[in-house]
């Protein structure tokens, strides 16, 4: 499938589902958000920042408001 014929099919499933396109603004925004999410990963991962252990903070929270009953 060449690039046209992509186009072609992504345009026909927007407009069947009523997706909208979104404008310029919008996708440069979401664009941007995403690429920050996979330098914050290249970062922890392979840079000098630490990875924060999420799950144990979590549950940890989740302790807390279990004990004080939130």
């Amino acid at each position: 499938m060449d690039l046209n014929e992509l186009q072609k099919n992504v345009d026909a499933w927007i407009k069947k589902y009523g997706v909208r396109y979104f404008d310029e603004l919008t996708n440069m925004a979401i664009l941007t958000e995403e690429v920050g999410e996979v330098a914050r990963i290249i970062a922890r991962r392979y840079g000098e920042q630490s990875e924060k252990n999420l799950i144990r903070v979590r549950i940890w929270l989740m302790s807390l408001q279990m004990c004080y009953g939130f």
